[in-house]
């Protein structure tokens, strides 16, 4: 049965090529292409439409196909014949394999007397969708599409995009080259020098003040530095990691971004993979570091600093990065057992911070500086304050896990924009999500969020602007981003990860690069402005992670995703075995290869547990093997990659399809943590362990070993500090929980500061 329905549809031309794959497959003719799609003429239709037959025509099997060509007010017919399975098939009618019957028929008319018009029509058996590019109707089969499909179909395509586009969708604007980051911020501290630059607890700079310390700092790191080679940052978060920063750009030096608490083994592997000759660090790490890179601590920088009788430099030191050079080298987790280096231009970063499509003007925002340095989204926040003449708010790591502190932080810096990785998001939610609403753009990301934490944020936080942010770190820190809205979110199953971020472009490719269509799922690629330039060192990994496409140079994320009904990009799940756990990118490859590395393990099966959120490994074995000499070797990973439960077993299991039996798993891990309690402790301990059981989703078995080494995070710990605030009514500070946060420890302060309470009474008492 056919529905009519009228609908004003304003951009009629180009919908018919995101409906069906004409103009899909247009490589043999380039000139269709470069042409606009309202200029498409008969001419041009007739050819293509026989290239289309000409390809069919070779096609055997089952099935049906029979188009039907109007030239010269006369119709052509040819029947073809294919099969479903046969790949080529969707250069012809992609939909097809979605379609639930077999035999498909396709029409393809040109009327010449209306020559703008190009009517398409897909049936399917004695049924019909039709889609009259005119300006009168929509015609669609109901089974198939709805109206708000149809229609969204047609908006795809804009009437003067290129016929060689219209399989991408984002936005267009370009940034200009001759504005580097580094000049970019000098030329606001030199034109508003007195503008508060850097709020923290112990600094407050103005443009002009940070500038100077800035140049001051390069005067002296000068005379280390050979060449432009990259220069690696291993420093805690504060006002001088933010001048090193500087100082890198500043001299054309690309910055390589350090986890402060990553395992000196891998911060090796890190340096040697780079060939980095410089490394900026603190006296503490570079007395462990012992390398033979250039080793410039801090201190000593400062003191040169203070020592110096001219903190001038000469414009020649200058070299800032120009947009188009790596600017920061950023590690993720790699498949094979090593690290990958992200070299990321600075037009990546710049796409997002000058005039960006999802937040409002940022020349007055107070921006949050809380991402660890080696986090893309650090850059996003010191270059969206200083690159735009705003001012940035430093949080040091205990202002941002204590809750109570960072609320008071938050309102006492005036913070008006801050991001949030989702699993800090949750805790903050969770904790007190009335922090939010002291904000004007709360933006968070980096794996998937849980609906009912932003439900719950939204409703206490009615001022504040949710955005729901994602991105690979290669198509630089976002590449879509979703304003969540109040009035949708309680009917939401999924949060959507939005639309492309400004100069990015998305297409959604199935197995063969054939665009999928609406509604259907396929990888996400990303083209535009925010690619990487590769990985460091690692040709072949580059080559097959960022194609040409069409003419379009992309990247394969890995991710599957589909468009929505409402147009959004839906978020599905991973192509690989990456996660993201805590806004850390995790190949669970790589810690597979760490752990084959053992010389009595023989296989390695390494997960994450969906509802735990927790990475636990599987291991087999010729002889036995002491599971702390695993967690031994696997103490240089960084403490995010190290599993929470290592288990033996005698085989993999597989359930009957072959695959690996994930029930089996789940029954071998609760057998794991099925031990008998903990006896002959005092109540408070017994409370004390209630708690980290809570936590953890897990029996607690060793009362000495650490919240970390108990399988917890610096999230763990955060919600911890909390949880023991409440329960024990004392104040206990996150530095001193971070230094002791083993039960027995834990236990001990309780019971200290319930004696000291006692005596505090007794004394009052006597008083009286």
């Amino acid at each position: 049965m056919l529905v009519e329905q009228t609908s004003p549809l304003e951009r009629e031309q180009g919908a018919h090529y995101f409906l069906l794959p004409v103009g899909r497959d247009v490589s043999e003719f380039s000139a269709l292409n470069s042409r606009p799609i309202q200029a498409l003429d008969r001419e041009n239709v007739q050819a293509y439409v026989r290239h289309l037959l000409s390809v069919g025509a070779s096609m055997t099997g089952q099935g049906y196909v029979e188009c039907n060509v109007l030239m010269d007010e006369q119709w052509h017919t040819a029947s073809l014949e294919w099969s479903l399975r046969q790949q080529k098939i969707k250069q012809f009618c992609f939909e097809a394999a979605a379609l639930p019957k077999k035999n498909v028929r396709t029409i393809v008319s040109f009327d010449s007397k209306k020559p703008s018009e190009l009517h398409v029509l897909l049936g399917l058996n004695a049924d019909a969708l039709v889609v009259s590019l005119g300006r009168d109707n929509v015609i669609y089969f109901t089974d198939g599409y709805d109206a708000k499909e149809i229609e969204l179909f047609i908006q795809h395509c804009e009437s003067e995009d290129l016929l060689g586009n219209v399989f991408m969708v984002g936005e267009t604007k370009k940034c200009n080259p001759d504005h580097s980051l580094y000049s970019t911020f000098r030329n606001q501290a030199l034109s508003n020098p007195n503008k508060l630059a850097i709020i923290s607890t112990n600094v407050k700079w103005t443009y002009a003040e940070l500038l100077a310390e800035t140049e001051a700092i390069i005067s002296q790191v000068v005379p280390y530095l050979e060449s432009n080679d990259p220069i690696a940052l291993y420093l805690e978060r504060d006002v001088y990691q933010i001048v090193a920063t500087l100082a890198c750009h500043a001299l054309g030096c690309a910055a390589v971004p350090i986890y402060y608490d990553t395992p000196l083994e891998r911060v090796k592997q890190q340096l040697s993979l780079v060939e980095c000759q410089s490394i900026i660090t603190s006296v503490e790490k570079a007395n462990e570091l012992q390398s033979k890179t250039n080793v410039i601590t801090i201190e000593y920088l400062l003191e040169a600093k203070n020592q110096s009788t001219s903190r001038q430099i000469s414009p020649q030191q200058l070299r800032p990065l120009a947009l188009e050079k790596p600017s920061y080298v950023y590690f993720t987790s790699g498949s094979e057992g090593m690290p990958k280096g992200v070299a990321l231009p600075g037009l990546a970063i710049a796409r997002i911070i000058d005039q960006p499509n999802f937040l409002g003007p940022m020349t007055e925002q107070i921006i949050s500086y809380i991402a660890n340095l080696a986090f893309d989204a650090s850059a996003l926040e010191l270059w969206g304050a200083l690159y735009n003449g705003a001012t940035l708010a430093i949080l040091n790591k205990d202002e941002v896990l204590d809750v109570e502190l960072l609320s008071r932080k938050l309102r006492e810096f005036n913070v008006t924009t801050s991001f949030f990785t989702s699993g800090l998001f949750n805790r903050i939610s969770d904790a007190d999500a009335l922090i939010f609403d002291s904000l004007s753009y709360v933006m968070f990301g980096g794996e998937k969020v849980s609906v009912s934490h932003v439900q719950r944020a939204l409703s206490l936080a009615p001022n504040a602007q949710f955005i729901h942010c994602y991105g690979p770190t290669e198509n630089g820190i976002f590449t879509t981003t979703h304003v969540v809205e109040s009035n949708s979110v309680n009917y939401l199953k999924d949060i959507p990860i939005g639309k492309p971020v400004t100069g990015t472009y998305v297409a959604l490719l199935d197995n063969d690069f054939m665009p999928v269509p609406q509604g259907k799922v396929g990888q996400l690629v990303c083209f535009g402005e925010g690619l990487a330039t590769g990985y460091v060192g690692s040709k072949g990994q580059t080559e097959e992670k960022f194609i040409d496409f069409k003419g379009h140079r992309g990247y394969l994320t890995g991710d599957y995703a589909r468009f929505s009904a409402m147009n959004n990009i839906e978020f599905v799940g991973r192509v690989d075995s990456q996660i993201k756990l805590n806004g850390f990118r995790i190949e669970l490859g790589e810690i597979e290869s760490a752990i084959r590395n053992h010389a009595k393990i023989s296989t390695a099966y390494v997960r994450l547990s969906t509802q735990k959120r927790q990475i636990q490994a599987f291991i087999t074995s010729g002889s036995d093997v002491d599971i702390d000499d695993v967690r031994l070797m696997l103490s240089n990973m960084p403490h995010y990659m190290q599993p929470t439960d290592i288990c033996w077993v005698p085989s993999i299991p597989l359930n009957p399809n072959g695959k690996i039996d994930q029930k089996a798993l789940d029954a071998i891990i609760d057998q794991k943590r099925a031990v008998e309690p903990i006896e002959s402790v005092s109540r408070t301990m017994r409370k004390v362990l209630s708690l980290y059981e809570a936590l953890l989703c897990a029996p607690v078995t060793r009362i000495d070993s650490s919240l970390f080494e108990l399988g917890g995070n610096s999230l763990h710990l955060m919600q911890l500090l909390t949880e023991l605030r409440e329960t024990f009514s004392h104040s206990i500070e996150l530095s001193f929980l971070a230094e002791n946060s083993s039960p027995v420890e834990v236990c001990d302060w309780v019971e200290l500061q319930q004696w000291n309470q006692m005596e505090d009474d007794t004394t009052e008492e006597w008083t009286f």
